[in-house]
């Protein structure tokens, strides 16, 4: 599940704190300045990677066969 950040940090963080945490304390938890390509690491590392960005991608995405492990990178909000 890839929602761009490490949100159960960010979630821990407000907990923690008691409160809402304002952005600019958050350093390093967003994973888009740069993006990072998620797909791509995987198959620096050998496997096949694949960004599922809408809904009706996922079922067809979790029926395909693989000979190895693959990543199933889900974009969510």
């Amino acid at each position: 599940m890839d929602n761009r950040a490490y949100q159960v940090l960010k979630d821990g963080m407000a907990q923690y704190k008691g409160g809402p945490v304002p952005p600019e304390r958050l350093v390093g938890m967003d994973l888009e300045s740069p993006v990072v390509d998620i797909p791509a690491v995987a198959q620096g590392f050998g496997v096949h990677g694949r960004r599922i960005s809408r809904p009706d991608e996922l079922r067809d995405a979790l029926a395909e066969r693989s000979d190895g492990p693959r990543l199933l990178d889900v974009v969510i909000a």
